[in-house]
């Protein structure tokens, strides 16, 4: 089976109308990370609560963060409900780019995206980028005003294109098929909020 039909037929188990396996979604995080940007032998943790319908998976949960196939480091989370008969939902995420192995708070990230279903800083907007302004070190091929950054609420997919266009990392794909697989996970996500805002709204 190749790249693109093995991360198809997962991303099409995830996305089913209540958003299938919490295990299926790590499975397919760990495909879309590993065919692109992951140093090999780099694992995607979690962690599910199935009494209280909770669960996250990231990069071993509050350590460090993993590291990327060009030596700079990811630091990301994300905490989901999900149920039988509740979609899973993402509540809150956060994703990290950063030069060293250093814990949430380092002052050596470069972009920072987090979303929040309910900030508890009012200050703070739902879905929001930083930008580390501070930094010295030679971090890309481009000047940082050339970089487009996704807007409103990322996808990771949409981040991992940023990584490789933006940031110049080399995807570990050998096929070349990367960005067609990250494109059609991201459509199966879009697709699966869609239908989750029509299905479960009020009536």
């Amino acid at each position: 089976m190749s790249s693109f039909s093995d991360v198809r037929s997962i991303a099409n188990k995830v996305f089913a109308d209540n958003g299938g396996n919490p295990l299926d979604f790590v499975n397919l995080l760990q495909k879309l990370l590993s065919l692109t940007v992951l140093k090999p032998g780099e694992i995607i943790d979690h962690d599910l609560n199935p009494k209280k319908g909770l669960g996250i998976f990231g990069s071993r949960l509050g350590q460090t963060a993993l590291r990327l196939n060009n030596d700079f480091y990811l630091k990301f989370f994300m905490y989901f409900r999900y149920g039988r008969n509740d979609p899973l939902t993402i509540i809150r995420s956060s994703f990290q780019y950063q030069i060293d192995d250093g814990r949430s708070f380092t002052d050596r990230f470069v972009f920072r995206c987090d979303y929040d279903v309910n900030p508890q800083d009012e200050e703070h907007p739902i879905a929001h980028l930083q930008i580390n302004g501070l930094l010295n070190e030679q971090i890309t091929q481009k000047k940082l005003e050339d970089i487009r950054f996704p807007l409103y609420r990322p996808s990771i997919e949409s981040l991992l294109i940023l990584l490789i266009d933006g940031f110049g990392l080399k995807s570990n794909d050998a096929t070349g098929e990367w960005r067609k697989i990250l494109l059609h996970s991201e459509d199966c996500f879009r697709m699966y909020q869609a239908k989750k805002l029509v299905k479960f709204s009020p009536k």
